[in-house]
């Protein structure tokens, strides 16, 4: 949690910042590495539906627990590699750092297993479906910066970022339909 919650360290703590991003990065890559689960809507229907709410509540935030740190280390991946140096640019460096923060916030907690930790977890899920709500419009602040640096066309006809933007926005969609249904059958109407 040094890096998020302290301002950029002093000479005598640089490399103890250098040690943390080297854990966090090997962290990114050891859960891309891992498999991507895959969830139908029919899965994320029986949870709604479940006999026993609690338990149902309680097993879908262990799956989570384990789920979201992979999806959103691929995501950080990708936006670590983004065509024509748009990870440098401010906007989608802010971006990464939302992406970091909640990784590291998903991996430093331990998985659920008592209603009370569910519930927790649960405002921690709330606290990131926040953070991420501005990713689209942030990202498309630093695609109108790339278009002012490249031209529109250079843009425009580039099907790296055109894929790059596809595959990012499909993920995010289906991250924000995983935190917003787990967050939503706490208060089902």
């Amino acid at each position: 949690l040094f890096f998020f919650n302290h301002p950029p360290p002093r000479v005598e703590n640089i490399s103890m910042a250098r040690r943390f991003c080297s854990v966090m990065t090997q962290q990114i890559k050891m859960f891309c590495e891992r498999p991507q689960r895959g969830i139908t809507l029919s899965d994320m229907m029986s949870f709604g539906h479940a006999s026993d709410q609690t338990q149902a509540l309680l097993e879908n935030a262990k799956m989570l627990h384990q789920e979201l740190p992979v999806r959103l280390s691929r995501r950080i991946n990708e936006l670590q590699k983004m065509p024509y140096g748009l990870s440098e640019y401010p906007p989608l460096q802010k971006v990464q750092r939302w992406y970091w923060k909640s990784f590291n916030d998903l991996t430093s907690v331990r998985e659920p297993q008592t209603i009370e930790d569910e519930k927790e977890f649960t405002a921690l899920l709330e606290k990131i479906l926040q953070r991420h709500s501005a990713v689209v419009p942030t990202i498309a602040q630093g695609i109108l910066m790339l278009k002012d640096n490249m031209g529109d066309d250079a843009v425009r006809n580039c099907p790296f970022l055109q894929d790059f933007l596809d595959r990012f926005y499909l993920s995010r969609i289906g991250v924000r339909m995983l935190l917003s249904q787990h967050v939503a059958l706490h208060d089902p109407a």
